[in-house]
Parts: structure tokens; sequence; C-alpha cells
């Protein structure tokens, strides 16, 4: 296909046909398979593809060993493992750049590639979300679903049963604390799944009021009632999000859990650092699962008052040999003691200069 941009080599027929007959595959992106694992190194060598998927069942040495082989043959491209939905992550994990469910493995390669890779029929650079949604056709009938991907002009989203494509329908976006927004969406495209089908979704003459109710519905949830009630935050922290819509119930809930942040940029970390400071005296919020870049700003700043508490954070480690780069959950009490790299054994470094933290729990980024 001599106008592809991206080439995406799997070990799996299952695998192939899922990314073929995906949003990718209609994108200007080339899918092949390998004849099976064993032959996987020399079909990567001979083809040069961006990404690199194994599928299917591996020994514990055996993921090692044809991950080391792959690298060995194609060093810069992405590395990843599919496993069944549910399957417990293999036990050499960091051997790939990334482990995840083969059912979720578009919206995995929507998030992890760039947006310029994937082809013109994709309008906008998607956020990847988990925010439900109901699909209603004008004739009545009412689908559940859930959006995994969101841009401006469109989602992505896993929908209960099929939606015949051309199918023009009001979706009600909506959060468990009550929040909702309707806007209006054609189906350009449909996906028959394990459980139900992916539908891609396409605004129709949504204004930028909507589009911005919409972005503030997908980036905040409040969790929980009374003194257990926590805000929630997903996506990305990129600077693109209107935080006053948050400011007015953060004042009442006062705990937010960043867990759903997938990203964070620097400018991000200035807007999140102008919402602290702008808390009226005495507030405190009490922030836990702090992604690594914002939890090192936030040690930096000298002038927000006592206006947050870190009551946990992710600290980043990386091995500068092996170019690998391990996250860890730490409570803001103590000195860490410097892990070892999984793949070398040898003592890692702290990405960010004020990574000093108890570690309490080890979860890999790699």
């Amino acid at each position: 296909m001599a106008d592809a941009t991206l080439h995406i080599v799997t070990t799996q027929a299952e695998l192939l046909g899922r990314l073929q007959g995906g949003y990718l595959g209609r994108a200007c992106v080339r899918v092949t398979a390998a004849p099976d694992g064993v032959a996987l190194p020399r079909y990567v060598a001979q083809s040069r593809p961006d990404v690199v998927i194994v599928g299917g069942k591996l020994a514990p040495a055996r993921e090692r060993e044809l991950a080391d082989a792959v690298r060995a043959t194609a060093p810069g491209g992405l590395l990843l493992r599919a496993v069944p939905f549910g399957a417990t992550a293999p036990r050499d994990a960091a051997a790939f750049d990334h482990v995840v469910a083969d059912d979720e493995l578009e919206d995995a390669l929507a998030a992890l590639l760039p947006a310029s890779l994937a082809g013109p029929a994709r309008l906008g650079a998607r956020v990847p979300v988990r925010l439900p949604a109901l699909l209603c056709s004008p004739l009545g009938a009412t689908v559940p679903a859930t959006t995994v991907d969101l841009s401006a002009d469109g989602a992505g989203l896993r929908a209960e049963r099929p939606v015949p494509r051309g199918t023009v329908l009001t979706v009600v976006f909506h959060r468990p604390d009550g929040r909702r927004v309707g806007v209006c969406g054609e189906v350009v495209w449909v996906v028959p799944a394990a459980q139900g089908a992916r539908i891609g979704l396409r605004f129709v003459d949504e204004g930028e009021a909507s589009l911005r109710a919409l972005r503030d519905l997908a980036f905040w949830e409040i969790a929980g009632e009374g003194a257990a009630a926590t805000m929630r935050l997903y996506g990305n922290l990129d600077g693109t999000q209107d935080l006053s819509g948050l400011a007015a119930a953060a004042l009442d809930v006062r705990r937010v859990d960043l867990d759903g942040v997938v990203a964070v940029t620097t400018a991000g970390l200035a807007a999140w650092l102008r919402f602290l400071r702008a808390l009226p005296p005495g507030v405190v919020l009490r922030l836990s699962h702090v992604p690594a870049p914002l939890a090192a700003a936030l040690r930096r700043a000298a002038d927000l008052d006592g206006r947050c508490r870190l009551v946990s954070c992710y600290v980043a480690w990386a091995c500068l040999a092996c170019e690998l780069e391990v996250s860890e959950l730490v409570l803001p009490d103590g000195a860490a003691a410097r892990p070892r790299c999984p793949a070398c054994d040898g003592r890692m470094r702290p990405v960010h200069a004020s990574g000093e933290m108890k570690a309490v729990r080890p979860t890999a980024s790699a």
C-alpha cells in the first residue's frame, strides 16, 4: 500500500482481522501478520514495521526472548503485548513497551500513536476517556454505550449492540453525579466486537458551548457522597480545559483523585498551578494519585501557601542503559530507596529532581 504512513505487524490472525476491520484499517495504515511467533523477528527485519504486536500464549522465558529478538531487528518501533481481556499481565511485562487487552487494542493504539499517523479519516486528535453514554435513535430506541475517546469532531464508543451506519442519533453523555450533556451525531463506522460493537460518531452542527460542556463532563466527576465524596479527573491535563468549572465543586469536596489523568503537559502544569493559587485562603485540597511531573512541580512551587496536600503521588524512575521507565505510587513521608531496573538490575534514577519519597506500590509504565 504505497500511501501507508504506518505499518503494524501482529502475530495473530484474530488481531489482524480486528485491526483491518476497525478504524486503523480504513485509515492510511497497513496491517499485516507474521506467519507465527517463531518467524516474527525475521518478518520484522524484512518489513521494518512501526508497531509490532505480540499476541497469543507464550512461556515466560519465551516472552523476553521474543521481545529481545524483535528489538534487535526494529529498535525504533513500538512493541506491544496483547493479552485476552481480564487475563493476568505477563510475568516479564517490562520486556514490552505496553501490555494491553486485545479487546482494547485499537483504543490503546489511538492513544499511543501520534495523531499524524492515523490518516486523514480522523479529523481531530482523540483523548482517551471512560464516559457513559446513551445512544437515542429518532424511533425511540436507546442503546447504552461507553465513550472510549473524544475530540472536537466526534467520539469513539463501545455500544451494547450495533447501530446502523449513517444513523443520526441524539447522544446523551452522563456521569453518576447527575451531570449530562446531549449532542447530535452521525454513525460513520461500525465494527462488531466480542460484546456489542465499536462505533465511530461524528458530531453534527454542534456549537462551541456544547462541546466545551462535553469536554468538562469528560474531564471530571464527583464520586461518592458526604465525607467520602471525591472529585476524579480523567484524560490529559494539557491546559485546554476550563478549570473554572470544577472550582466550585472542589471547594465542596476538598478531595481530588488524579489517577485517571493519562498525560500532563507544560501548559497543563501551569494551568493547574494557577488553579491552586486562585483558591480562597484557608482552602486545602487533598490530592491523591498525582502524576509524577505535577507532583514535582507542586513541590517546587513556593507560593501555594499550603493550598494542597499530597496524599499520594507517582514518582518516575528511569534506567538510562535500558531506556526503561518505571512509575511508583508513593506516600510523602520519607526518602525512597532507589529501585533496581527490572531488565538489567541496575539502580534507576529519578526522572524528576524531587522524586525522593517512600515507595508503597510499584506500577510499571514501560
